[in-house]
């Protein structure tokens, strides 16, 4: 496997990893035939028989319990879509299931009388979160490329946009999918910050001081 930068790409949000760290490659749904390859091996009771290989899809209920069984002790399931959200009426909720964010929200949350600590798995802890945000992030990925109507989409895919992106092959307008500015990372979310910035800097005038804080106590 090789880890290729392409020309033109961003440096700064596309760079090559610099540190062994915990870290998530996900594979372009474009370009293969699906999200990433799970594949579980079921057991065989009868001696010479094949195992039978199943693939699942990163949202199954058991994918998680599987991967990481240290995390659920009791074989209790994962995320799975069939999870109802409770008190509907009271907050004004139009939809009746729990989404994927919002189960990792609430998995993750920490309670005072909560016999399961995820954050003392040390390491193992960090790839469990970086496994759940790919796969959120894939689930939106995949809802944004199947509701591209919702988002009118036909309204970037037009010369203005071509233009400004310096297309040069006219038969790849208007087949890309359109990531909203509400999709954190993308082009417009970033060109959104950047435009952001500049009106406070323009209201407020230049900073003095550039401060950051860390929560990393070493």
């Amino acid at each position: 496997m090789r880890l290729i930068l392409e020309k033109g790409a961003d440096k700064r949000r596309e760079n090559l990893p610099t540190a062994d760290e915990v870290a998530v490659i996900i594979p372009d749904e474009s370009r293969d035939a699906g999200p990433r390859d799970v594949v579980l091996s079921m057991r065989t009771t009868s001696l010479g028989l094949q195992p039978k290989f199943t693939r699942i899809p990163p949202t199954h209920a058991s994918y998680m319990p599987l991967a990481y069984p240290l995390l659920f002790p009791q074989g209790d399931y994962g995320f799975h879509y069939g999870l109802g959200l409770r008190y509907n009426r009271n907050f004004g909720r139009k939809r009746s299931n729990l989404s994927i964010r919002e189960y990792y929200r609430y998995f993750f949350f920490g309670r005072s009388r909560n016999d399961l600590i995820p954050f003392a798995f040390g390491r193992l802890f960090q790839q469990f979160l970086v496994d759940a945000w790919a796969t959120c992030d894939q689930v939106k990925l995949s809802w944004l490329r199947n509701h591209q109507a919702n988002l009118r989409a036909d309204l970037y895919d037009g010369v203005t946009d071509a233009l400004s992106r310096n297309d040069v092959e006219a038969s790849e307008i208007g087949r890309r999918t359109i990531l909203p500015a509400s999709y954190v990372g993308g082009p417009r979310f970033t060109a959104r910050c950047y435009q952001d910035s500049i009106a406070i800097v323009h209201h407020f005038g230049h900073p003095s001081l550039f401060i950051t804080f860390t929560a990393n106590l070493n």
